[in-house]
């Protein structure tokens, strides 16, 4: 793979793979959208899985060719899989059933900022590093490399 793309810059490369994202993110909700009208929310969630697990896998066996999952770690990857992927997309299928893919795109994108926002009301105590999670988490963003780097490519 890096063979093939040895001739184009990370920053580049960094660039496409994120617009493949959003391409990739996009139709995501256009096609689930034209799905449910078939298949169940639960049984097209459960699908997506079971179809990205079988691509991902071989991936991650020739990435990570020395990584063994013991069967505890099995275990808890099935249970997070079910209920981290399985379950939110069985939830948000069922959501689109009553609204538009726009809207859902929407909706979703807000989810980190209402990660950020659970966090700061419902852990308000200090972390185990000692500092206050709510004023952590409301500056970590904003004092972050990442920021100064967005912040100067898009503001003067």
């Amino acid at each position: 793979m890096q063979r093939l793309f040895k001739n184009i810059s990370p920053p580049l490369m960094a660039n496409l793979l994120i617009i493949f994202t959003m391409i990739a993110w996009g139709t995501s909700f256009i096609s689930t959208k034209i799905a449910i009208a078939e298949i169940p929310p639960f049984t097209l969630a459960l699908l997506r899985l079971s179809l990205t697990s079988a691509i991902l896998w071989p991936v991650f066996r020739h990435l990570e060719p020395a990584t063994r999952l013991d069967s505890t770690g099995r275990r808890r990857f099935a249970i997070t899989g079910f209920l981290g992927i399985t379950l939110y997309f069985c939830l948000e299928n069922m959501g689109l059933r009553f609204t538009t893919a726009s809207n859902a795109s929407l909706i979703t994108s807000f989810a980190p900022l209402l990660s950020i926002a659970l966090s700061v009301m419902f852990f308000p105590g200090p972390s185990k590093s000692g500092r206050n999670s709510r004023s952590s988490a409301r500056h970590h963003w904003l004092l972050s490399d990442n920021y100064r780097q967005w912040k100067s490519r898009f503001f003067v």
